[in-house]
């Protein structure tokens, strides 16, 4: 009996049963694997770059474990283990499989193991077909056999785990429709928590800082949120061959789960009982967990949709009105599945109750922040670091990418008494806007902005806060004038200033108020460049950027010889300008500003033929239009703001106006936040349409304190007055 019974004879004879399952894997595969790579060879085997691009997609995205592929792995586990392990669901297939002359653990380990060789061994041989193909076309090394080996090993880690986790689905439940609403369960659920625990962190908390990291900062115990995380990191850093043993960490996660989770089926599968064949649940303790697994989720999302759907005022009570919702939906619907009976909607009224108080518990910790969430200030002593983000502040964009969050990862600033002080302030002052006692009115000096804090705390982690602050506070002002003249926040604010950051650089980008050019420099002057604008960076002044505007905005210029190439290796490079030479470039870092106290910046730029021009012909406009918000009526729609706007034309014969709004206004292409707010007036802006280099073009600007011309505003006066007249 035990010959007959052995691994390969039953192993042939589960093949007979599910031939199926390999033979369709290798079919999908071939068209995926094989027929894509012999296609894009043929598209590209006659361009002159033909074995460098070929070689950067096969390493960066057809043997990425990132591809799409990983979905076909993902859709065969489940499939795999549902079908191996489906005789559990059929009371006549138990007693045949446990009458059989062999342990149970030999059983379930048996099985097991005839699932996961359905899909590796249709992997490797296409894995040597390939690398065969790519053998055929010249490329044939070991670089793309390092990274074809790397693709087949992770992507079996992959099954692995999703095939374990789908098995102990099976074996807990008892017919298949609930195997697989709990495979998918399971497969999603701390994704599923994350992005509830960043909606509800959103909508409750004002100084909630979203850092788009939501997903990968969530502990991930389900499958699918560990893959994405490991192939958002690997996308990130490179998948080469030589680095993929930078990601063990991540195969060990893997390996963990798998071994768990096939541990837990193979403890069940001993335990579990003939007789829950077809039942909803193998096990009844169970069923009160999963239940509760699925309602709380159900009715807190069903609140986050809802409240989307109204306004700010009456948020909370359609998010209250959408987790009720949710949850009267949630419970019976739950409760007929298990049941198989619509009449048991009320079978177990007492969890019903359970679930509903903890609901409302959650609701009310959310609401009234009993763990403090947003009074949290981390103490002195446990913080290593702070790194500041000022939303008045110019922002330095590198690559396009996020200025805020450049630097919260490369500030550090040590010398922390200022900024402690400012964000204890700051968290004062936010607290009373999470019950709407923020005050508002205009009678009183405030100008509310906000600004994001990284505590780099000392046991390694850092904690994210956002917060509100009154720029119009003399004490505020003080404070960040004191942060903001520190090196240590220079340093971290302004990436050319950074010596680590790489600068070869090859030319300059200048935008003035209505024109721009760029220039090309050598080595030689792009460094005496960098150099003088460092040091005159450096020596900037929090009280400068007040009180002067920009002459200038700069950005600096990384070569691109092949646009193209350079698009594909690096997305974010997608702007692309011609620097008149037929030499391509592209912007690396933008944002940076040239006042007119960098005297030698603006010497060397002259001397290398910039034309620095603010200024712009009169007769040149096609319109200038001058909007004011200051009017407030009571239209009797809540809408207390009348916006009055005045259009003047050169072809009216308004050229003499026209020119002495010009002369009084500063264009919003050199005036941050900070400078707007202190030099120029509020609620007032001015929209040009004006033609430049014989083509037509738009900017808008603002009209500088204490220099409204006189007749400007005499019609705005005029205007005011028959607005009120029409009220």
């Amino acid at each position: 009996m035990t010959s007959k019974n052995s691994f390969f004879k039953n192993m042939k004879q589960d093949l007979e049963q599910r031939i199926w399952l390999p033979v369709v894997f290798f079919i999908i595969g071939f068209l995926c694997l094989e027929v894509t790579l012999v296609s894009r060879f043929d598209i590209w085997q006659n361009r002159t770059d033909f074995v460098e691009r070929m070689t950067r997609y096969l390493m960066n995205s057809f043997f990425s474990p990132g591809s799409g592929f990983m979905i076909l792995t993902v859709a065969v586990s489940v499939v795999s283990a549902i079908s191996g392990f489906m005789y559990m669901h059929s009371a006549k297939k138990l007693d045949v499989y446990h009458s059989m002359p062999i342990k149970r653990e030999k059983l379930f380990l048996r099985q097991y193991v005839y699932g996961i060789l359905y899909y590796i061994v249709p992997l490797v041989f296409h894995a040597l077909i390939c690398f065969a193909i790519c053998a055929a076309h010249g490329m044939a090394g070991g670089m793309i056999l390092g990274q074809i080996v790397g693709f087949v090993l992770v992507q079996i880690l992959i099954y692995l785990t999703c095939y374990s986790v789908t098995v102990a689905a099976v074996v807990l439940t008892g017919n298949l429709v609930i195997s697989v609403m709990g495979s998918a369960v399971l497969f999603f659920y701390s994704l599923i928590l994350a992005a509830l625990q960043y909606n509800l962190t959103n909508q409750f908390f004002m100084t909630h800082y979203d850092n788009g990291n939501y997903v990968m900062d969530f502990p991930a115990f389900s499958p699918v949120h560990l893959i994405i995380k490991m192939t958002y990191v690997m996308d990130q850093v490179g998948t080469s061959y030589l680095n993929y043993t930078d990601h063990m960490g991540y195969y060990g996660k893997l390996v963990l789960m798998a071994v768990i989770y096939t541990a837990i089926a193979l403890f069940l599968y001993k335990k579990r009982p003939t007789e829950v064949a077809g039942k909803t649940m193998a096990f009844s303790f169970t069923e009160p967990i999963v239940k509760t697994m699925v309602v709380f989720p159900s009715a807190f999302m069903s609140g986050y949709l809802f409240s989307n759907f109204a306004s700010s005022n009456n948020e909370l009570a359609w998010f209250i009105f959408g987790c009720v919702f949710g949850f009267v939906i949630a419970c019976p619907l739950m409760e007929v599945i298990f049941q198989k009976d619509v009449k048991a909607v009320l079978a177990h009224p007492l969890q019903i109750v359970f679930n509903g108080a903890c609901v409302i518990g959650v609701i009310l910790i959310l609401y009234f922040d009993t763990f403090g969430y947003d009074t949290y200030i981390p103490e002195e002593d446990k913080v290593e670091s702070y790194a500041v983000s000022f939303s008045e502040m110019p922002y330095i964009y590198i690559n396009y990418g996020n200025a805020v969050e450049y630097r919260l990862e490369n500030m550090e600033i040590t010398d922390s008494e200022s900024v402690r002080m400012l964000l204890e302030h700051a968290a004062e002052v936010t607290r009373p806007a999470r019950t709407g006692k923020l005050s508002t009115e205009k009678d009183q000096d405030v100008y509310y902005s906000s600004l994001v804090v990284g505590y780099n705390l000392k046991n390694g982690e850092t904690v994210y806060r956002s917060y509100l602050i009154n720029f119009a506070d003399e004490q505020v002002m003080q404070w960040m004038e004191e942060v903001c003249d520190s090196m240590e926040y220079k340093l971290g604010a302004y990436p050319v200033l950074a010596e680590s950051h790489e600068k070869n650089y090859i030319g300059v980008i200048l935008e003035y108020a209505y024109a721009s050019e760029s220039i090309q420099l050598s080595e030689e002057k792009m460094q005496q460049f960098v150099d003088t604008y460092q040091r005159e960076l450096t020596n900037l002044t929090f009280e400068e950027m007040l009180t002067e505007v920009p002459v200038a905005n700069l950005s600096f210029a990384k070569a691109n010889p092949d646009v193209e190439l350079t698009y594909t290796m690096d997305q974010k490079a997608t702007r692309v300008y011609s620097m008149g030479t037929g030499f391509e470039y592209y912007s690396e870092e933008s944002g940076y500003e040239i006042y007119p106290s960098f005297t030698q910046t603006i010497a060397l730029l002259e001397e290398y033929g910039a034309t620095i021009v603010n200024e712009i012909p009169a007769e040149d406009v096609i319109t200038l239009t001058v909007v004011d918000d200051h009017l407030e009526v009571d239209d009797f729609d809540g809408q207390l703001t009348k916006q009055i706007e005045l259009e003047y034309r050169v072809t009216e014969g308004q050229t003499e106006e026209i020119g002495q709004i010009l002369s009084s206004i500063v264009s919003n292409q050199l005036t941050g936040n900070l400078c707007a707010r202190e030099r120029v007036e509020e609620n007032i802006y001015v929209d040009i349409h004006y033609y430049y280099d014989g083509q037509e073009r738009y900017t808008s600007g603002y009209i500088l304190k204490g220099m409204i011309p006189a007749f400007l505003q005499e019609d705005i006066d005029e205007a005011a007055a028959v607005i009120l007249q029409e009220q």
